[in-house]
């Protein structure tokens, strides 16, 4: 009797510990992955937009095939120094510029100003901007040996102390210019050019910078035949930074609507024909048709963060001249809600 129910009992042991065994596997909680906060929203800053340019607006005509952009992007702050003089004086001095400087005030800000010896050299606005001439008479004309515009601009930038470690120069132009009793002339012509222009944009992770006034490279060299710099202007954007936080994005056929309905700003027309400031009265464009689309950032004067836009580029025709016509209009790439 003891030995069967010994036999018994083991049987039992046995099925149990099986069935524990069982269920423990059936039970085994799978490891979740790491986890990975999202990056945080960043506060929304709208652009504002200069309501002087805002009056003139064609319509628009939107042809091109479905686009793809980010559902976000990386927030960017920029802050203006609180004090531009000392900066100045940084600047002036590396420059060996050591007389007073002018002080100017205007619209766009306080302006200092030194002039030394045939040096002129500003700095001052908002955005921070740094603009040296140097002019020097040079008959040598270009000719085929290449001025490497960037080996120059960064040579200078590093001379003056201008860093911006999160911005990307991006090559947008180089211009030759000819001696002519009328002035300088634009040529393609090495043998006869005798000064280099090259301007350039500013890009963060692919994505370029816009102020309202478009047609002004974000920075620009010019030098003479003897390769002597002649001219350095650029915008200093001092402490921009990333952020470890995001700002939403609208869709772009969300941004296409707000375009068609009004909601966009037109910021010039011809962007590529500077030193255009603002909208000439005397053009007119009843439709402009958009031939790209990109997203960009937007500095507002006063703002700390830069604000996420989308960018369309048309192409119409001046009703009154029969000619045609580039524009560059911009909206807001951020949510209502925001």
């Amino acid at each position: 009797m003891n030995k069967k129910f010994l036999i018994i009992l083991g049987i039992l042991v046995i099925v149990c510990v099986g069935v524990f065994i069982f269920i423990a596997q059936s039970r085994r909680e799978v490891t979740p992955p790491p986890f990975s906060p999202q990056a945080p929203m960043a506060p929304p800053v709208r652009p504002s937009f200069p309501q002087s340019i805002t009056r003139s607006q064609p319509g628009y005509r939107v042809d091109l095939p479905k686009q793809q952009f980010p559902s976000s992007l990386q927030t960017v702050t920029y802050s203006q120094p609180p004090s531009v003089l000392p900066q100045a004086i940084l600047v002036a001095n590396a420059l060996g510029l050591r007389n007073q400087p002018a002080e100017i005030k205007g619209s766009r800000g306080t302006l200092y100003t030194w002039q030394q010896n045939g040096e002129t050299l500003t700095v001052g606005g908002e955005p921070l901007e740094v603009s040296y001439t140097f002019y020097r008479s040079s008959q040598t004309p270009i000719g085929t040996q290449t001025i490497n515009s960037d080996a120059v601009a960064e040579q200078f930038k590093n001379r003056i102390g201008l860093t911006m470690p999160v911005v990307l120069l991006v090559k947008k132009a180089t211009t030759l210019y000819e001696p002519t009793q009328a002035g300088a002339k634009e040529t393609t012509n090495t043998q006869v050019a005798t000064t280099q222009r090259t301007d350039y944009n500013y890009k963060i992770d692919g994505y370029p910078i816009y102020t309202r006034y478009p047609s002004i490279p974000a920075l620009s060299i010019q030098t003479n035949g003897d390769r002597a710099l002649e001219q350095f202007n650029a915008y200093w954007y001092a402490g921009i930074k990333k952020t470890e936080s995001i700002a939403p994005i609208i869709s772009y056929e969300e941004a296409t609507q707000r375009l068609l309905s009004g909601e966009g700003a037109l910021l010039a027309f011809n962007p590529k024909d500077p030193p255009l400031t603002d909208i000439p009265q005397k053009i007119s464009v009843q439709t402009s048709a958009i031939t790209r689309a990109e997203l960009a950032y937007y500095y507002t004067p006063g703002n700390t963060i830069l604000a996420p836009v989308f960018v369309f580029y048309g192409q119409g025709v001046d009703t009154k001249t029969n000619k045609a016509v580039d524009t560059l209009t911009i909206v807001s790439a951020l949510p209502s809600e925001h």
